[in-house]
């Protein structure tokens, strides 16, 4: 009779509620994995609340960029190819227009026509050309080897983008260009930099001399 009491009593405790923090928690077995998802709560909630902030912060910065282009751009709003389209979106397709046109007036100014001191600096001349991912594929290359690379070429070295072919291709035409014609208004006098060879894949490494 004792022993019955006893197994009652202990059943009883085992599913005794309590209030902790505000959470109802059953001491039963699943004790640990309880305690575990109060723990993964509490993280979700912190990771909530800075995602949260985040997201905040980045509407704040959409805001701001609409409202300067929409004001940059004021009498582009009328056209039809905006007719219906919300604030953000006239804004949107407005700041790609913009950065397209700098990024075509910057390549005319530095690729078009060459510029050379960017060139001494590889890493930096491929990411100008937003081609920096394939700066590995030029480690070992002197600059007088590499602008004189086919479109074959190219992609035996490891670059297998069609599009990023081309536009190196089209890059090296005009420096070859511009070193054969003396009398190019970019033709640099002198040309020892040729020499140089691409040591190391990081952007922030200099092209050195061997």
């Amino acid at each position: 009779m004792v022993s019955l009491v006893r197994m009652w009593f202990r059943k009883q405790c085992w599913r005794l509620t309590v209030n902790q923090n505000h959470w109802k928690i059953n001491l039963d077995t699943s004790g640990v994995r309880l305690s575990s998802m109060f723990t993964s709560l509490v993280k979700l909630k912190r990771n909530y609340c800075s995602d949260n902030s985040k997201s905040i912060d980045r509407k704040k910065q959409l805001v701001k960029s609409d409202l300067y282009y929409l004001k940059k751009f004021k009498p582009c709003r009328n056209k039809p190819e905006f007719k219906g389209l919300t604030d953000h979106q006239i804004s949107k397709k407005l700041r790609s227009k913009h950065l397209n046109q700098l990024h075509k007036q910057f390549w005319e100014a530095n690729y078009k026509n060459p510029n050379f001191d960017l060139l001494k600096e590889f890493p930096l001349w491929l990411k100008g050309n937003k081609l920096i991912k394939f700066t590995p594929c030029f480690e070992g290359m002197k600059l007088r080897q590499i602008i004189y690379l086919n479109e074959k070429e190219l992609e035996q070295i490891g670059i297998h983008r069609l599009a990023a072919r081309k536009i190196l291709v089209d890059c090296f035409k005009f420096i070859r260009i511009a070193l054969e014609d003396s009398e190019n208004q970019h033709h640099p006098k002198d040309q020892r930099f040729l020499g140089m060879t691409v040591k190391r894949s990081c952007l922030n490494d200099s092209i050195k001399t061997e």
